[in-house]
């Protein structure tokens, strides 16, 4: 999805918020929460040109409450699989932030002003800015370091994919986010937009690739999703620890994680 570096950055922030030992514990894990801040966005990836069961693996899970899946996370936790609690907290940060901006994308969307993929990518585009990124330039998405038992670990959490399958799913997710910034480069955002407007009964695509200059029409939006991932940030911080103390027996999963990936 373009709004890789938003899911990064919110990760970030989680993290240097939460209390000790808790945040040492997952920064020991830090590529494993790097993927998990992806959430299980890179299935959608995997063999893109191609409908496939890890991409609808994906795409239900978007659909569908959270809970079932946070309710593996919290065994992985306490199982101490290897990186398991580095990328049960990432998922939750990716979770966080989907729940929390999903619900005004959509409606916003609905209103014709834009599409859910240019404001997620506009937004992209000013936090490369802020943080003196070049988006037009640079794809500051590293390649993951999992070790192979790491993989298998995240892989066990979607029903019926296997480690090279996921492995592949990053590699993919890596690839078209590198496309996106390349693509803009040389001026193909026109081409993509015009070619979804062509395609009425496909999903919208339009801003998949951002244009050289940013869209005025997404400025209210970016506003708003400042507004929305600088409240997700403590909701995070606290339900992290809420995971990790379910993991431990301590506590029980509330009615937050009982949702699906737009809030509802």
């Amino acid at each position: 999805m373009p709004n890789y570096f938003t899911h990064l950055q919110f990760g970030g922030r989680v993290l240097s918020a939460l209390p000790e030992p808790l945040r040492t514990r997952i920064a020991a894990q830090r590529a494993a929460f790097d993927v998990g801040c992806y959430g299980p966005d890179p299935l959608f990836f995997y063999h893109l040109l191609h409908d496939n069961p890890v991409r609808q693996v994906g795409l239900r899970m978007h659909k569908v409450s959270a809970l079932p899946v946070f309710r593996r996370l919290a065994r992985i936790i306490s199982e101490d699989r290897p990186g398991g609690a580095g990328y049960a907290a990432g998922f939750l940060c990716h979770f966080a932030l989907d729940a929390g901006c999903h619900g005004y994308i959509e409606a916003r969307a609905a209103g014709g002003q834009t599409s859910h993929l240019r404001m997620e990518g506009e937004y992209d585009r000013l936090l490369m800015e802020r943080a003196g990124i070049d988006p037009l330039r640079q794809t500051p998405l590293s390649r993951p370091r999992l070790r192979p038992e790491e993989m298998e670990t995240i892989a066990g959490l979607y029903p019926g994919v296997t480690g090279r399958q996921f492995r592949e799913s990053l590699a993919s997710y890596r690839r078209v986010c590198r496309l996106q910034t390349l693509a803009c480069r040389v001026g193909l955002s026109g081409a993509v937009d015009a070619l979804s407007l062509r395609t009425p009964d496909k999903p919208d695509f339009r801003g998949a690739v951002l244009s050289r200059r940013a869209a005025g029409e997404c400025a209210v939006s970016s506003t708003v999703l400042d507004r929305l991932v600088d409240q997700a940030v403590p909701q995070a911080v606290e339900k992290t620890g809420v995971l990790f103390r379910a993991a431990a027996g301590e506590a029980a999963l509330d009615s937050w994680f009982d949702r699906d990936f737009s809030g509802r």
